[in-house]
Formats: structure tokens, sequence, C-alpha cells
């Protein structure tokens, strides 16, 4: 079997570790409590549920930048694979101090494995006529657009606990009596880890799906409507959730003060900011043009104000934006760039 065919397979089958860490995080999270006798949780299931999705997202990054960049396939899948199960091992002593360092890495092993397999078995049956999504170069830049959007989401998301605890004071009481009187008491920083998490989960959601649909779907117009729906999940999740987390509590606050005018100020105000400019992201045209240009300008300082206004709300203005990119932006940028002189030589050619 051929590298340039394994290579093939590796392209066609870019998807499977994505599925298959989040399928077997799951089932070594199952696999583990029986077998430790400890109850199942919703944080077990989500930790290394999650923690497979993104271990598949590394090989799927790697293979698809390979495969732009000309690089080896075959030797890229097995650094690939090196580096989802290094990547297991320091998420489980980061995270959970090595509890969890077993199902993790057996996590990222076993779709290391399946990631291969599916390459190789892919490679083996007959390529056929090419699909329209082979021959659209702009599918490997504006997968790994989403890709470096999940990653900018998952790191400032860590910004988003200034926001829940200072600003929304999720997880806390203000002091009415005592020498408590007119202070804040709030839980301590690993109590904001998990609602973070939740509040990663709609851009998360929105930008996985949005791959799946970039290497699965059939015709352009598909794929740019669904992921231009997709943009605007991650704002409309955080604003969601953080108003059910916000507005209906009824505790004191200092004079003056509601919870509703709490969430307008800290939420509301950088919500309608970045929902304005996704706006007008999903209304420019995918063509060259004066209007396109503009109207992108105006997106991108909307969605810019929004996440200076609301920096706890970049974990969804940067999901929303990487959408945004891969839905109408890139495509529009390939439409009006200059043929290269293979893709000319062959048109000649052709003629």
């Amino acid at each position: 079997m051929t590298s340039t065919r394994i290579a093939a397979g590796a392209r066609r089958t870019a998807w499977v570790p994505v599925v298959a860490g989040g399928l077997c995080g799951v089932i070594a999270a199952v696999v583990y409590g029986i077998m430790l006798g400890l109850p199942l949780s919703v944080f077990s299931l989500l930790l290394i549920g999650g923690s497979g999705l993104l271990i598949g997202v590394v090989p799927m990054g790697l293979v698809l930048l390979a495969s732009a960049l000309s690089a080896p396939i075959p030797r890229t899948l097995v650094i690939s694979g090196a580096a989802s199960v290094a990547l297991a091992a320091l998420a489980s002593w980061v995270l959970t101090r090595g509890h969890y360092f077993v199902p993790m890495v057996a996590t990222a092993a076993v779709t290391t494995v399946v990631h291969i397999s599916a390459a190789r078995a892919a490679a083996g049956r007959p390529g056929g006529r090419p699909a329209a999504r082979d021959a659209d170069t702009s599918i490997t830049a504006r997968v790994l657009t989403l890709i470096v959007g999940g990653f900018v989401a998952l790191f400032t998301s860590l910004g988003a606990i200034g926001m829940l605890r200072e600003q929304l004071h999720f997880g806390c009481s203000y002091g009415t009596e005592g020498e408590a009187a007119g202070a804040w008491m709030c839980a301590d920083g690993i109590g904001y880890i998990f609602p973070g998490l939740t509040l990663l989960f709609g851009s998360a959601v929105a930008l996985l799906s949005g791959i799946l649909v970039l290497l699965g779907a059939r015709g352009e117009s598909t794929r740019a409507r669904t992921l231009t729906v997709l943009a605007f999940v991650p704002l409309l999740w955080s604003a969601g959730w953080l108003g059910t987390v916000t507005l209906p509590r009824a505790d004191p606050l200092p004079d003056g003060e509601t919870w509703l005018s709490v969430w307008v100020i800290n939420v509301g105000i950088g919500t309608l900011l970045a929902v304005a400019g996704a706006t007008l992201a999903a209304s420019a045209p995918v063509r060259r043009g004066r209007v396109s240009r503009l109207l992108w300008i105006a997106a991108g300082t909307l969605l810019a104000a929004a996440t200076i206004a609301q920096p706890g709300l970049a974990v969804a203005t940067f999901a929303a934006a990487s959408l945004f990119a891969a839905a109408r932006l890139i495509p529009a940028l390939a439409q009006t760039a200059p043929p290269s002189a293979g893709d000319e030589r062959d048109r000649i050619n052709a003629g």
C-alpha cells in the first residue's frame, strides 16, 4: 500500500478521531468507574468524554495541516498518535492530579489505533471520481480555522471565571449583617471550573459540528448555510446560560441594583454588540466587492467591541468569528485568489 493512498485515506477519514475520541472517552469513564467501584458522575463523563474529543481534534488538525503542506501523511499519523497520548497524560495530571490517568491515556491510544486503521481501510478502497469537497482546496483552511478558533475559545474561557465571580456574582452571597455586611462572599477558584466548561459547551458543540459539516456535507451552499447558522449558537448559548444563572436569583444585592441590571450591564450589552456583528457577517455576500468589504469590517468591529466590553464573552465571540470565516470569508477570498502555476497549466492543457 503506497504512502500516497494512505495519505488520501487519512484525508477522507480526518473526522474519525474526533468521533472515536468522544465515544472512547465516555466508554472509558464508564468502564473505569465500574472497575474501581466508583459512582458514575456527570463530571467524569464530561471530563473524559470532552478530553477524548479534544484528543481527537489534534490528529485531525495535524493530518489536514500535513496535507496542506504536502508533508508525509504516514509519519504524521504516528506523530499525531504520540502527541495525543502525551496530551492525555498531561491533561490527566493537570486536571485530576493523575486520578484519571489510565482512562484518558487509554482513550488516546484507542483513538490513535482507530484513526490509523480507518485511514488504511479507506486507502484500500478505490478512490473513484473525486468528490466536489475533495477538489475544494479551501476545505483544509476552513477546518484549521475552526480548530484554531476552538483552542482560542478554550484558553479564553479561563477569563470567564472573573466575569462569573466578580461581575455576575455566581456562587457568591452578599452580606447584610454583622462583619460581612456590604461584602461579597464567593466560592474558591476551583468551584468555577465546571461553570466555565458549561459556558464553553455551546462553542465546542458549534465548532465540532462545523468541522463535521465541512468534512461530510455535499455542496458548498449546504456548508455555508449550516456554518452560518452554527455561528450564532455560541453567542445565544452564552447569553442564555448566563441569563438562567443570573435573572432568576432573588438574594440580596447592594442598594439600587437588580439582578436584571447586573445581567444587562455585564452580559446584555456585549451580547447585543456581538449579535449585531454576527448579523452583518451573515448578510455579507460571498464575493468580492465594496459592500462585502464594508460589511466584514463592520462585523469585525462589532465583534471586537463586544469582546472588549465583556472579555468573558470571548469564548463565544472567537468561536462565532471562526465559524463565519469558515462559512463565508475564506470561500470569498479563495474565489479572488490568483490561480497557481499548476492550475494555470492544467487549464491550458485541458483547453
